[in-house]
């Protein structure tokens, strides 16, 4: 018989609620640590990839990943006028030193920001791996036990954000304020 509580499924619900509560998305930066944490998370759970059963959504999510990652890599100004036609108005628009000729340019990746286009591709890794994760402790008979902490982590969270928005509304954790 399976049991109810597989190893990593409290890691799981740790990194979740880690990531809900502590990082909420609000800390430059962060998208790397998480991706650590996925990645040690993996390590732990060792899920299966690119198995029969889910082989096609599994791929889905590779090349999904590999996408963003290939606006970073610098291609040649033809190249890159081909794929995004619009690059050019970017460039003039944004860069100083854009050229004349655009084919004159140098070899440019397709994203505008690399940096955030970087912790994009580490969020996108991160979120593949969790859900690859969570998919193998489900499958190992931890559904009861993954239900319930999602549950108690979703019941927190209504909690936490009536509180927050009855006492400061207009701010994150009752220290950052924003406009809106």
């Amino acid at each position: 018989p399976r049991s109810d509580r597989p190893a990593g499924l409290l890691g799981l619900l740790l990194f979740v609620a880690v990531t809900l509560f502590i990082l909420a998305g609000e800390v430059d930066g962060m998208a790397y640590a998480m991706a650590a944490a996925a990645i040690a998370l993996a390590v732990v759970v060792r899920p299966p990839v690119l198995r029969s059963d889910f082989r096609w959504i599994d791929i889905a999510l590779v090349l999904y990943v590999t996408m963003m990652a290939l606006q970073l890599v610098p291609l040649s100004p033809r190249m890159r006028l081909s794929l995004s036609p619009a690059t050019r108005i970017v460039d003039l628009q944004l860069r100083i030193d854009a050229p004349r000729n655009p084919l004159d340019d140098s070899p440019r990746a397709l994203t505008v920001d690399g940096e955030s286009t970087m912790q994009s591709v580490w969020l996108a890794a991160t979120v593949v791996l969790t859900f690859w994760c969570a998919r193998a402790l489900i499958a190992r008979g931890g559904i009861r036990v993954g239900a319930r902490g999602i549950a108690a982590l979703g019941l927190a969270a209504a909690v936490f954000g009536i509180a927050q928005h009855a006492t400061a509304p207009h701010s994150l954790y009752w220290l950052r304020t924003f406009r809106y």
